[in-house]
């Protein structure tokens, strides 16, 4: 179970960082964009030109399993990497955790099966 307390690990492109906590929120920086966890939202984001944002929803099911569900991106912001970081952000703070992921958004689906490294293959499932 995910609770505010709880130490989120997410990859930076060059590093992994530990981070901190608060409130619920954990963040990374990249190339001056940050990659935020909000365990209450369920959800990793980025914040851009106010009000824009870039986020990765999930929900927590029943039996533990992450449903990774949604990944988007302000159209005049694709093409800049987004998306694959808040994606490299998220398999790498559930790996960590060991957390099983479902992966139902087809983003998330093809960002996997470019980079079958993000996560070990006994925590993915795909939708059949």
């Amino acid at each position: 179970m995910f609770t505010a307390r709880s130490i989120c690990r997410l990859v930076s492109f060059q590093q992994i960082r530990q981070l901190n906590v608060t409130g619920g929120m954990a963040s990374s920086k990249k190339n001056d964009l940050e990659v935020n966890h909000s365990l209450d939202r369920q959800e990793f984001f980025i914040e851009l030109d106010p009000p824009d944002r870039g986020v990765l929803d999930y929900d927590l099911l029943s039996d533990g399993t992450v449903d990774m569900h949604h990944t988007g991106v302000p159209t005049s912001y694709r093409g800049r990497g987004i998306a694959g970081q808040l994606a490299k952000a998220a398999f790498s703070h559930f790996t960590s955790e060991r957390t099983k992921m479902l992966l139902t958004c087809t983003y998330l689906q093809k960002y996997y099966k470019d980079h079958p490294d993000a996560s070990p293959p006994d925590l993915i499932t795909l939708p059949s």
